[in-house]
């Protein structure tokens, strides 16, 4: 219980820092939407028997948004919520055997756990799926961190942002809400194999020079052009 204390007031302290006199890097649009409109936009698309997984669950705040029976949503997390406890590398290769329509990635926020979690979601997903991921638009250098040091935490995500705006250029984009959601679509024009993911290794990047030299290549949209990202993909795009 001491530690849970001395936990909270280190976090207090950073938020307080962070709060007032760090430099954010983003203005996240504050329009009332987050991560959970976009995720059951989606889902509205493919019905009430669309199958949905969610990566990093914790304490159920999106899963428990997710209108579908549990049969039709799986929600994965080593700690606490969902319907497996267990780690995600562990749920895809021993447990997984489902094919889904929409998928959340929310783990742990490092680049290369999140690109991982990716690889395996891709090949869980329906020939005309979306995956969503979470925290790719830091806060600032300490929301960034690797090592959890505030209560917001966005970790590196953000590495795995640009590797997704080079190997899918035109279904890859960002949304500028809560942290930065992705959105990703899968379609038949995508040629994908192993040699797909090693192209690009961005674990040793600095945030600095992302700032400086990569934002500007993202695709990073207004919450209403992502609303229209999605509602293409699903009304122009199948036509």
């Amino acid at each position: 219980m001491i530690k849970n204390y001395i936990r909270r007031f280190y976090f207090f302290i950073f938020k307080l820092y962070y709060t007032f006199f760090s430099k954010n890097y983003f203005n996240y649009e504050k329009n009332f939407f987050d991560r959970k409109a976009l995720i059951n936009l989606c889902l509205f698309f493919y019905g009430h028997n669309a199958k949905y997984l969610e990566i990093g669950v914790f304490k159920n705040e999106v899963f428990n948004s997710i209108p579908l029976t549990l049969e039709n949503k799986v929600g994965v997390d080593p700690i606490e919520g969902g319907t497996h406890r267990l780690e995600s590398d562990v749920f895809f290769k021993q447990y997984n055997k489902e094919i889904y329509n929409v998928i959340f990635i929310d783990g742990l926020h490092i680049y290369e756990q999140i690109k991982k979690d990716f690889i395996n979601s891709y090949n869980s997903l329906s020939s005309e799926g979306i995956i969503l991921l979470h925290d790719l638009l830091p806060l600032n250098s300490f929301t960034q961190s690797r090592l959890r040091k505030t209560s917001v935490w966005n970790g590196d995500v953000w590495k795995f942002a640009i590797e997704l705006s080079k190997l899918f250029k035109e279904d890859f984009i960002i949304s500028n809400i809560d942290y930065g959601v992705g959105v990703f679509k899968k379609n038949k024009k995508q040629n994908v194999n192993q040699s797909t993911w090693n192209q690009y290794d961005f674990s040793q990047y600095d945030i600095e020079k992302f700032m400086s030299n990569e934002v500007q290549n993202l695709k990073i949209l207004s919450c209403f052009d992502t609303i229209q990202f999605i509602h293409n993909y699903f009304l122009d795009d199948k036509k």
